[in-house]
């Protein structure tokens, strides 16, 4: 793999301000995601979007204007060719949470002194560790025992939780992503972390590969939007008394998340907080 990578199509970035971003955010990235945006950068209340220019188009700018979201364009730019590598290198620095997981890219420095180290290369895909849902989902891991398990993980993006799953011992792993860049970079990530053995699959819930499997754990850091729409399905993924994490919603969502979660048999067990985003850990209890 060559040490310099250039994006070779141009992009079109596209800013958006939002009213409530803490209920419309993960709305208006789900709903871009769709049309065919293929990287974000968030900063409340801005959401920056990106799209390759040749897919950019007045039909497209359209079905954006429709959406049923309150937000403002305010602006509206074609971006010239990037050197991505020397974007992340000023943007995406090495990430420690505690002394359990580093967190670095190809270009920076290992480092001792911890439990684990990741090496994500993440070019277009979520999940660097740096998002707060991410680093909740992780802290959630750390209390778990891996050794041994079945762990299935949907929306992997860079496939940072499945590698960080097997690193901690689980026998078996499967990734997900509706993407086909997330498809192959998690599989690059896996191969660079000597992970190779973890699965990926593209697509979204049901997927044939998955037909009568159930799972020791299952995770998702997805949106409130997509979790609620897909509960059930994870509850039929899972083996009786195994663990469901769920990431990607606020604060003032979780009630409802839990509820839903309750709904389909799934008891809170353990909630993390970091910038009003949560993480929970779910049980499958006995159905009755």
């Amino acid at each position: 793999m060559q040490s310099i990578i250039y994006f070779d199509l141009e992009h079109r970035e596209l800013v958006f301000e939002l009213a409530d971003p803490e209920i419309y955010l993960p709305i208006l990235l789900a709903q871009l995601s769709e049309l065919g945006f293929d990287s974000f950068q968030e900063e409340p209340p801005i959401l920056k979007a990106y799209v390759e220019e040749n897919s950019y188009d007045d039909s497209l700018l359209t079905s954006i204007h429709q959406l049923d979201i309150p937000f403002k364009l305010i602006q509206d730019q074609k971006l010239q060719k990037v050197n991505w590598n020397e974007e992340w290198e000023k943007n995406f620095p090495p990430l420690a949470i505690e002394d359990f997981c580093y967190v670095r890219a190809p270009f920076h420095e290992s480092k001792d002194g911890f439990q684990f180290v990741l090496e994500i290369e993440p070019k277009m895909s979520f999940g660097t560790g740096h998002h707060a849902t991410t680093q909740n989902m992780i802290l959630l891991m750390r209390e778990m025992d891996l050794m041994g398990k079945s762990v299935l993980d949907l929306g992997s993006g860079t496939g940072i939780l499945a590698i960080l799953a097997r690193k901690m011992g689980a026998s078996e792993v499967i990734a997900t992503d509706i993407e086909d860049w997330a498809y192959e970079n998690m599989q690059e990530n896996f191969e660079r972390n000597n992970t190779a053995d973890n699965l990926a699959l593209l697509g979204s819930l049901p997927l044939s590969e998955l037909k009568g499997r159930k799972f020791d754990i299952v995770l998702a850091n997805i949106n409130k939007n997509v979790l609620l729409d897909q509960m059930k399905m994870y509850s039929e993924l899972l083996k009786e008394d195994a663990f469901l994490l769920l990431s990607g919603f606020y604060r003032n969502d979780e009630n409802e998340v839990s509820a839903h979660c309750l709904s389909h048999n799934l008891l809170k067990i353990k909630e993390i907080e970091n910038e009003e985003w949560m993480a929970v850990r779910y049980q499958l209890t006995e159905k009755g």
